[in-house]
């Protein structure tokens, strides 16, 4: 009936997973140097009776959920996918060499320059030694002359 006051009815569906392909290879230990294609399945837009494969390598992607699940499938690389996938890796570690090598150069010219500043600081301070040295041989030659006598003879 029109104006009365039926309660709405509320549908709590359960939320699909949100998960990113990081926290999937984590979840089931993928390393992320891994040699296989990890493909999704996707619904196609506007046809939700059809599906698509999607591959991802980005950590930070969300996956694709496909009739509320993450359906993957594990492929084998191409030998020439195997191989530009090899070239990624060794770029990246020849990246984080060059970094660390930096980093140490760095360092060692920290390092260096602490030496030579320490090394400097020891001069001074055997300089003034030396200086300190002969002002007290100076004062005990004074002394001893205070104590002798013209003819060479000491006093008591």
């Amino acid at each position: 009936e029109s104006g009365s006051l039926l309660p709405a009815f509320v549908d709590s569906a359960p939320k699909p997973p949100v998960i990113t392909y990081g926290d999937f290879r984590r979840l089931l230990s993928i390393p992320s140097r891994n040699y296989k294609r990890i493909v999704f399945k996707e619904h196609v837009l506007n046809e939700p009776s059809r599906f698509q494969w999607k591959q991802i390598s980005n950590d930070a992607i969300l996956l694709p959920i496909f009739c509320g699940q993450i359906v993957a499938e594990v492929q084998p690389l191409t030998e020439v996918e195997h191989l530009k996938r090899q070239l990624e890796h060794m770029t990246t570690d020849k990246q984080k060499l060059q970094r660390a090598l930096d980093k140490a150069k760095k360092l060692l010219k920290a390092t260096q320059t602490n030496i030579t500043d320490f090394l400097e600081d020891v001069d001074d301070d055997d300089e003034q030694d030396d200086e300190d040295e002969q002002e007290d041989e100076d004062e005990q030659e004074d002394e001893d002359e205070q104590h002798m006598d013209n003819d060479g003879e000491a006093l008591v």
